[in-house]
C-alpha cells in the first residue's frame, strides 16, 4: 500500500515528512535484521515484525511490526494481484521459514549464483505472502542480504540494480511460478521449443547485478 491509503487525510508536505522519516529509519530497521537471531520459524517472524517496526514507526505508527490484517493488491498494472488472506499470513510465513530460512536450507549457500537463485525465489514467495501492509519489499531484500553475507560472503547493494528491472523480473516470477493444478499457467512456462523456462531466472539475473566487486569473485 501506499503511505496516502495507509493515512490519508495528510496533507501534501505530511506525507513527504513521512516518506523521509521512513527512509532514515531503514538502518535502523536493517540492524534489526542483521542482528536478529532465531531458533524457529516463531523467531524469525518476530525478527521481521522487530525490523518492521524500526521502519515504520516514526512514520506510521499504527502498521508498525504487525502483520497485515485487511486485504492487500500488489504488483503494477496487469499484472496486479491479491496477496495472501491476512488469516493465513502466519501459518504461510512458517512454511516460507521451513522451506527457505531453516538452517538446514542455507548451509548449501555457498557463492553469488547460489545466492541469487535461492534469492529469487524467496523473494517471490514473500511477495506472495505480503505480510506487512507496507514495505515487504525493502524487509525481504534486508534478510536476503544478510543470508548472501553470513553464508557466502557476498555483498549485495540493492542500488546497483535496474529498479525496473528488478519490477518486471519480479512480476515475470509471479505470472509463471508453477501452481498446482494449473495447466495452463504450466503451459505458458514453456519455451517455444517446448523446453522448461526458469519462472524465476531474470530475478535471479537481476539479484546478480547487485553484487559488490564482482570482478574480484
Amino acid at each position: 500500500m501506499r503511505l496516502i491509503e495507509l493515512s490519508p487525510g495528510r496533507t501534501v508536505d505530511e506525507y513527504l515528512v513521512m516518506h523521509r522519516l521512513m527512509r532514515t529509519s531503514e538502518a535502523r530497521a536493517s540492524r534489526a535484521i542483521r542482528v536478529g537471531a532465531w531458533r524457529d520459524a516463531q523467531g524469525w517472524i518476530a525478527t521481521l515484525k522487530g525490523s518492521h517496526a524500526q521502519l515504520f514507526g516514526r512514520a506510521v505508527p499504527p502498521i508498525a511490526g504487525q502483520l497485515r490484517t485487511r486485504p492487500v493488491l500488489y504488483g503494477h498494472r496487469l499484472h496486479e494481484r491479491a496477496g495472501l488472506a491476512p488469516e493465513h499470513i502466519e501459518a504461510e510465513l512458517t512454511a516460507l521459514f521451513d522451506r527457505f530460512v531453516d538452517e538446514s536450507r542455507l548451509r548449501d549457500i555457498a557463492d553469488a549464483d547460489e545466492v541469487a537463485l535461492w534469492g529469487a525465489q524467496f523473494l517471490e514467495r514473500f511477495f506472495f505472502v505480503h505480510p506487512f501492509d507496507d514495505g515487504n519489499g525493502r524487509i525481504a531484500r534486508m534478510f536476503v542480504a544478510r543470508v548472501a553475507r553470513e553464508m557466502a560472503g557476498v555483498e549485495l547493494n540493492w542500488q546497483r540494480g535496474n529498479s525496473r528491472r528488478y519490477v518486471q523480473a519480479l512480476e515475470y516470477a509471479h505470472i509463471h511460478h508453477p501452481r498446482e493444478g494449473d495447466e495452463g499457467r504450466i503451459r505458458s512456462h514453456r519455451k517455444r521449443d517446448g523446453t522448461p523456462r526458469c519462472w524465476f531466472g531474470p530475478l535471479a539475473a537481476w539479484i546478480r547485478t547487485c553484487v559488490e566487486d564482482e570482478e574480484a569473485m
